[in-house]
C-alpha cells in the first residue's frame, strides 16, 4: 500500500460509498462526484469506469478530480469525461497547478478553488513546493504542497 491510510479507491468500494451516500442523503442522485484524492493503488482508468456506471445506472451525474495530475486527467477523461477540476490555489504561491489550466480550456471541465485562504497562515511560516514539515503538521500532507506537485507528476 503507497497510499495514505483510509485511501480506498477500488471500484467496488466508490460504488459502496455512493451508496451509502445516497441513502445517508435520501436523494436518488449525486450531481458531482469528486475523487478528492487519487488513489496510487488504484488505476484511475478502474475508479473512472466505476462512475461511468454509476452514470449510466442514474446514480451520479458528472465526475471530478481534485488534486490531479495533468496525465491522470487525461487518463481519467478518455474513462469518462472528467467535467470539474479542484486544486489548491494558495494565497501564499498564487499559482494554479502548471498545465491544469489548459487541461482544463480542452476538457470543457469546470474548475473550483481547494483552501482558498492558505491553511496555515496563522502560523506565520510561509509554504512552497520545496518546504518541509514535520510529519505530525498537517501541512506536510497537502499534494499541491510537495515537490513535483499532485501524484507526485513531473512538473511540466
Amino acid at each position: 500500500m503507497r497510499g495514505p491510510p483510509g485511501l480506498n479507491s477500488r471500484p467496488e468500494h466508490v460504488k459502496q460509498a455512493v451508496e451509502g451516500s445516497l441513502k445517508r442523503l435520501r436523494v436518488e442522485t449525486i450531481d458531482l462526484l469528486y475523487q478528492h484524492r487519487v488513489d496510487p493503488d488504484v488505476p484511475i482508468e478502474d475508479v473512472a469506469g466505476a462512475v461511468k456506471e454509476l452514470i449510466r445506472a442514474g446514480k451520479v451525474k458528472h465526475f471530478g478530480l481534485s488534486e490531479a495530475g495533468v496525465q491522470t486527467i487525461r487518463r481519467a477523461h478518455a474513462v469518462q469525461p472528467v467535467t470539474a477540476l479542484q486544486s489548491e490555489y494558495s494565497l501564499w504561491t498564487r499559482t494554479v497547478r502548471e498545465g491544469s489550466a489548459s487541461r482544463r480550456s480542452r476538457s470543457s471541465a469546470s474548475a473550483s478553488s481547494r483552501t482558498a485562504h492558505s491553511a496555515g497562515a496563522s502560523s506565520r511560516a510561509r509554504s512552497t513546493r520545496t518546504t518541509t514539515f514535520d510529519s505530525s503538521d498537517f501541512r506536510a500532507r497537502p499534494p499541491a504542497l510537495h515537490a513535483g506537485g499532485a501524484q507526485g507528476e513531473p512538473e511540466p
